[in-house]
């Protein structure tokens, strides 16, 4: 019998063939895909059923409430700020979480180069 990580595919169903790949390394991270198993993941949820709301509420709000995470998880003031601005629309289209424009880290947002050097 299967396991059932084997009977999903290397690439999900969800992702069009013009979508990013998220094993690509990034050169501005030493050639690591940093992060990259959770596009994936985000994916894969949506392939099982979830939406692509509920995926991403399953990356981020839940494991912050039920880890206790009473800073994260939420945008709101006074929060810890960990964004990505993508292009698109990821909560209709999963896979443009793949297309990261820029990356907030504690409420800053980080060149290219801080982003490297936080690997």
């Amino acid at each position: 019998m299967s396991s059932p990580r084997s009977r999903l595919s290397t690439t999900p169903a969800s992702t069009s063939s013009s979508a990013p790949d998220a094993s690509a390394a990034f050169p501005f991270l030493g050639g690591l895909a940093h992060g990259a198993s959770v596009h994936h993941e985000l994916q894969y949820l949506v392939e099982a059923g979830l939406t692509p709301v509920e995926a991403l509420r399953a990356a981020t709000s839940t494991p912050a409430r039920r880890f206790g995470l009473a800073d994260r998880g939420r945008i709101a003031a006074g929060l810890r700020a960990d964004l990505l601005l993508v292009d698109g629309d990821p909560t209709t289209t999963i896979s443009d979480t793949l297309n990261t424009r820029a990356v907030w880290r504690r409420g800053a947002r980080m060149t290219l180069a801080e982003i490297a050097s936080n690997r």
